[in-house]
């Protein structure tokens, strides 16, 4: 909002009114929701965009046999898809910056509606779950390969998953390493009237976040502090027994 004179926030989803205050030049569009279609006639009103995806997927891609493998399951994927990126040719201003921060359904929605006329710069950002196929599901991202030549930019958030898509499209030259952070200004100033040290955390509970490697480190702290974790996940209670194994249960607070 300190770059655009206007931006604009599209949830995938409804959002229930979690976004507390936004700032005065930004606004909160309603989500996209598909409407009731007959599938024949979607697919037959999209034959040449359906068909045009699923050749080019089928020579480029590296997982071509699980493409025909899953192809009912794919084809319901781009039928949606379509929908959604009707929605938002008709309702959303072309000539923007079209910027999706996670690579999942909204980066897939926004190449369709670019293949269906909508104008300007697109920009998408993979972190972790959106390009390792080994997280996904299904071993695979379909229409990847058609996709990826699509974006303006692709930013991703670490030089281990930049040589990652390489590796599997070595084609794709819009590809860059812009990292997750902020600037390092030093170790803060504690005040001296404080008691306790904060420390704030927040992530979900799965194994790949490791949240227990915090216990083992505040448990080796020989000042006073108070630790507050922020998050949910199938993995809470087992960390949760494992603090007050390892802490003093007024040391931590488990939002």
């Amino acid at each position: 909002c300190e770059v655009f004179s206007k931006v604009f926030i599209l949830p995938l989803d409804k959002s229930n009114g979690m976004l507390n205050t936004i700032p005065a030049n930004a606004q909160l569009l309603e989500s996209i929701e598909s409407q009731p279609v007959k599938l024949r006639k979607l697919v037959l009103n999209n034959f040449k965009l359906i068909s045009q995806r699923f050749w080019v997927e089928f020579i480029r891609s590296p997982h071509r046999f699980k493409y025909i493998s899953q192809f009912k399951w794919n084809v319901g994927q781009r039928t949606g898809g379509i929908q959604k990126a009707d929605s938002i040719n008709k309702s959303v201003q072309s000539h923007a910056v079209y910027y999706t921060y996670w690579c999942n359904e909204w980066a897939r929605i926004l190449t369709i509606a670019k293949q269906k006329g909508l104008q300007g710069k697109f920009v998408t950002r993979m972190h972790g779950y959106d390009f390792d196929e080994q997280q996904n599901g299904r071993g695979y991202f379909p229409f990847r390969a058609v996709e990826l030549p699509m974006w303006d930019r692709v930013f991703q958030v670490s030089r281990y998953g930049l040589n990652y898509v390489m590796n599997q499209y070595p084609a794709s030259k819009n590809i860059s390493v812009s990292r997750l952070g902020v600037n390092d200004h030093g170790i803060g100033i504690i005040s001296s009237d404080k008691k306790k040290f904060t420390l704030v955390s927040c992530s979900n509970f799965v194994a790949l976040k490791r949240v227990s490697l915090i216990v083992d480190i505040l448990k080796h702290l020989n000042v006073p502090y108070h630790w507050l974790h922020f998050g949910e996940g199938e993995g809470r209670e087992k960390t949760e027994k494992y603090a007050q194994k390892q802490l003093n249960n007024s040391d931590f607070e488990f939002k």
